[in-house]
């Protein structure tokens, strides 16, 4: 009787940048660029806490946050605003509404 063939979950080929992205990683001080990456984005809690009024949702702490927070925004007209950032500035901002306030993901590379 024939043998079932065996059915993979994910091409083989999958895994094969792994080595490579460490390696990119390990040439280019990682840890370093991480640290920027979340200075940046404290700044950009900062300056966007001032715009707004609104407080950030947690403490400014590196184990609360790295490279991406969420961001509370006042009341606003979501589709608005995403628009108008995107006609203005060329900016895509995800902005989700949750528990009756709305929020912006804000994310540094």
């Amino acid at each position: 009787m024939p043998q079932p063939s065996r059915v993979q979950a994910s091409p083989p080929t999958s895994g094969l940048p792994i080595p490579a992205a460490i390696q990119f990683q390990a040439e280019h001080d990682w840890p370093r660029v991480r640290q920027e990456c979340h200075e940046l984005l404290r700044y950009a809690r900062q300056a966007i806490g001032e715009l707004t009024g609104m407080e950030p949702i947690c403490p400014d702490s590196r184990e609360l946050y790295a490279q991406t927070a969420t961001i509370p925004l006042p009341p606003c007209d979501a589709g608005e605003l995403k628009q108008r950032l995107y006609d203005e500035y060329r900016v895509e901002v995800p902005i989700i509404s949750w528990g009756g306030q709305e929020f912006s993901r804000v994310k540094v590379p």
